[in-house]
């Protein structure tokens, strides 16, 4: 697993983490952290991220977990484990695979808003 989740680029895991963004608040528990534990990540890198929208359409900001500790558990110093803080990974019913989505490198979302701007002339 571990392998695989570094051989993706940054970008292609920046697919996965912003589509997984979605889909959990989208209503699609468990989102986040498949998509985490497939990443080999902690889950706040996502959870705590945030979509920045600009001329290049969106970019996913990982969430700082360091930070996110420090600053809402007073002072808790993370370990760098993927499961600091959080009870064992369990996987949803319905796992999605967040590794091909972050091989594909687009998302349906991406695909759709590439084809509006095209037709907006933009």
């Amino acid at each position: 697993r571990k392998e695989v989740a570094d051989s993706l680029t940054e970008n292609q895991k920046n697919v996965a983490r912003r589509e997984a963004f979605f889909a959990e608040n989208s209503g699609r528990k468990g989102s986040i952290e498949d998509c985490a534990w497939q990443l080999c990540e902690h889950p706040f890198v996502i959870g705590g991220g945030s979509i920045q929208y600009g001329r290049d359409g969106e970019e996913f900001i990982k969430g700082d977990v360091a930070k996110i500790f420090r600053e809402k558990m007073r002072g808790v110093k993370w370990d760098g484990s993927l499961r600091f803080g959080l009870p064992p990974y369990a996987p949803t019913r319905d796992t999605t695979d967040w590794i091909a989505i972050a091989r594909r490198g687009s998302t349906e979302f991406d695909d759709r808003l590439r084809n509006l701007m095209e037709e907006l002339n933009l």
